[in-house]
């Protein structure tokens, strides 16, 4: 038996059987326009890194080689390849050296056309580059024949330059005999030529390829179809003649050489089917007529990492394996009243998402929630509202560290600033548990989400998330002690503090007037232990404080024979600690985790608290 496949690669469409992303409408459209219209013409197809250009193209070959009314001969050249060696300003020379190879009707026409290229490189490695500045203006802004601009814009009087202009139509002129001996003796309808990754060259090559093609490719009966980025073909542009593809001679530089530009449809393709197979592939359960929780899904990525297929992939890649783990830990595993199976997953992808797209926001969020008392929700009420109704929720270095990071995004990807509201709204109801469903973030939505946010930084690249995350394993623990938040509460009346950092996962019942927080949780090394913090910034009122703490909260350990230690100095964290589990109790199956901590909540935490209550009553 064959074992299954996992994960994807970035190898692209190759047959239509494969095309999950509903591009055969579009692969109909071109195929029939490249079989059937006048030539010379030249086809653009344009789209960002990972849009699935090569993808459409092998679809656009597959249908143009089995066209039924059509005798057409289809050329592939991946200009990567020729990148890879340093051949500068002759990239140009190897691409028409290659196009040459491919046509064996007259050997001797083939000598011909090489012949010329091997002249054209010497003469022009001595006197001048083979496309020049002068020939874009003449030939590409002012429109004249092509064979005449080359003339016009490079004869110098110069015997060199005179020689090379020969050449240079003593090469076009070979190449139109080779093209017309081949299809006739092959009885061919067209030739098509598929150039790909142009994209991916240095721009100013791009440019040099691009001026290449439309002066000595620019052929009867041949069809060029060309995979580009117009943003890099801009920056060779720019680079070379100070325009781009934004201004008046940047435009021309286009309609000269493009005939007919194909966007790709990122934005049109059949993303809820297509992300509906990869979640399926990653071992995530979504029933096929649940739109609601796909959509959940799309919001996401909408506002995130886009409907580029490349950026997906990589995504669930992620994913995939993230989940792996996650079985094995028991990540996954939850309740109706601390995120099931479902929400939990959802909450993962979010933060897959976040740290995808925008990864300064990423490791600030799990920067400034280091700090006990600054916790995901109030974070995401900051980030997603305006500055005057959160000035007071987050304390200055949070603010400031949050702010520089959206800065910072904005930087990286510009036109974040308004995406980063749009995506913390998708993320507030991705994360949303059903069970106390309403419009803010609840505590336990909070938590189940920095959960997923510190669990996803394995696949993280910043090395600043690799240092804040160094701590136990605290996955199978941090859910135990969210569920144990929402008992306290409802056991005490309260409301209560949640903190998950890299000291650990801790909450703690908010008691006004006391000055200090008591925090229960499991620490960074994975011990269960209560921690006595100091909450008042007032320096009138830190000593009272501390002195309050250290009798009160010794005086009830004393009590019921708990070790504790009562520390002493200007600190604000553990002014009083005590361990209640050693370290590896993390690492203890979910349900003996559970059992352990209401214990400890029923015998120690709540009775100590009500003894806090009892001492500041008047």
């Amino acid at each position: 038996m064959k074992a299954r496949t996992i994960g994807s690669n970035d190898f692209p469409i190759v047959r239509a059987e494969d095309d999950a992303l509903g591009f055969q409408v579009y692969v109909d459209a071109l195929g029939d326009f490249i079989a059937s219209c006048e030539t010379p013409m030249t086809v653009a197809v344009q789209g960002d890194w990972g849009s699935g250009k090569t993808s459409l193209m092998n679809l656009i070959r597959e249908r143009v080689i089995t066209s039924p009314d059509r005798r057409i001969r289809c050329l592939w050249i991946n200009t990567w390849q020729f990148s890879q060696f340093d051949l500068g300003a002759d990239l140009p020379l190897a691409v028409i050296d290659v196009f040459t190879r491919s046509f064996g009707a007259d050997p001797g026409v083939v000598w011909k056309v090489l012949k010329s290229l091997s002249d054209i490189s010497i003469v022009r490695a001595a006197r001048t580059t083979l496309l020049s500045a002068a020939l874009v203006s003449t030939a590409a802004y002012a429109g004249k024949d092509s064979a005449e601009a080359v003339a016009n814009t490079m004869r110098s009087g110069d015997a060199d330059s005179g020689n090379l202009i020969a050449r240079l139509m003593e090469m076009r002129e070979n190449l139109q005999k080779l093209i017309a001996k081949t299809r006739e003796k092959e009885s061919l309808d067209r030739f098509v030529v598929f150039i790909d990754d142009i994209d991916r060259l240095i721009p100013e090559r791009a440019v040099d390829l691009l001026e290449a093609i439309k002066v000595f490719l620019d052929i009867e009966s041949c069809v060029f179809v060309l995979a580009c980025d117009y943003q890099v073909v801009s920056r060779g542009l720019r680079s070379k003649f100070g325009a781009d593809s934004s201004d008046l001679k940047g435009r021309h530089f286009f309609d000269k050489i493009i005939q007919l530009p194909f966007s790709m449809p990122v934005g049109q393709i059949e993303i809820s089917r297509y992300l509906y197979d990869r979640l399926r592939s990653c071992g995530v359960e979504i029933i096929s007529d649940d739109s609601r929780q796909l959509s959940l899904y799309e919001g996401l990525l909408a506002h995130s990492v886009g409907f580029n297929p490349r950026s997906l992939k990589r995504l669930t890649n992620c994913l995939q394996v993230l989940r792996s783990v996650a079985e094995s830990k028991h990540v996954l595993d939850g309740t109706e009243r601390e995120g099931t199976r479902a929400e939990r997953e959802r909450a993962l992808f979010a933060a897959l998402c976040m740290q995808t797209a925008y990864e300064p926001l990423y490791v600030a969020i799990m920067d400034v929630t280091t700090a006990r008392g600054v916790d995901v929700a109030t974070v995401l009420a900051h980030l997603g509202e305006t500055e005057s109704s959160t000035e007071s929720a987050l304390p200055d270095r949070a603010r400031s560290k949050l702010d520089g990071a959206l800065q910072e995004c904005n930087l990286q990807k510009p036109g974040a600033s308004s995406e980063i509201p749009l995506f913390l709204g998708a993320v507030k109801d991705a994360i949303q548990i059903q069970s106390g469903a309403s419009g803010d973030v609840e505590p336990e939505e909070a938590a189940m989400f920095l959960s997923m946010l510190r669990f996803s930084s394995i696949t993280a690249t910043s090395a600043a998330i690799q240092e804040q995350t160094r701590r136990a394993d605290l996955s199978a623990a941090t859910p135990v002690i969210a569920g144990f938040q929402k008992w306290l509460r409802e056991e005490l009346e309260c409301n209560t503090r949640w903190y998950d950092g890299v000291e650990g996962s801790w909450t703690a019942p908010i008691i006004r007037a006391l000055g200090f927080d008591v925090y229960f949780g499991v620490n960074r090394e994975g011990a269960l232990c209560i921690s006595v913090d100091l909450a008042t910034e007032d320096r009138s009122k830190i000593q009272r404080a501390r002195e309050n703490a250290r009798k009160w909260c010794g005086e009830f350990f004393e009590s019921i024979g708990i070790a504790h230690v009562a520390r002493k100095g200007n600190v604000s964290y553990g002014v009083v600690f005590a361990k209640l589990e050693p370290e590896g109790f993390a690492g203890r199956p979910g349900d003996e985790m559970k059992a352990i901590v209401r214990n400890h909540g029923e015998r120690v935490v709540a009775p100590l608290v009500r003894h806090l209550q009892k001492c500041l009553a008047p």
